[in-house]
């Protein structure tokens, strides 16, 4: 929960306060440099950081609901830390499943938008059963 509530406010710090300095002073990545990307690309990490570990939360929840036992398996002690450690893997993943990722701020439209260098669109498919 403490892990999910950090996640949150810095998740909201980004979308919220920083999005609003950003679109008062109309930063964009053409006139500011590249420091917007990169900071975008920290905004979308802890975005996809913020998702998993609320799925792991919903988990854990659901399991003390249905069966105390499996919730105790995969959870009980120092097994969090395991749990805190696939948020983190999937952020990163997320971020890396895209090489050519290009997000940016939009300060007009107040938006993030996930581009791609090439053109493309900007996600990616898991499987092309």
């Amino acid at each position: 929960m403490v892990y999910t509530s950090i996640l949150d406010i810095i998740n909201l710090l980004n979308c919220a306060v920083m999005a609003g300095i950003l679109s008062i002073l109309e930063v964009t990545h053409c006139n500011s440099g590249i420091w917007v990307s990169y900071f975008s690309d920290h905004i979308m990490f802890f975005w996809l950081t913020y998702c998993c570990a609320a799925e792991v939360l919903a988990l854990n929840r659901v399991l003390e609901f249905v069966s105390s036992y499996w919730a105790a398996v995969l959870f009980e002690g120092k097994k969090i830390w395991i749990w805190i450690g696939i948020t983190v893997i999937y952020g990163v993943a997320g971020m890396l499943a895209v090489p050519d990722r290009f997000y940016f701020y939009n300060p007009y439209g107040g938006q993030y938008p996930c581009l791609r260098r090439t053109g493309q669109v900007g996600f990616f498919r898991l499987s092309y059963a």
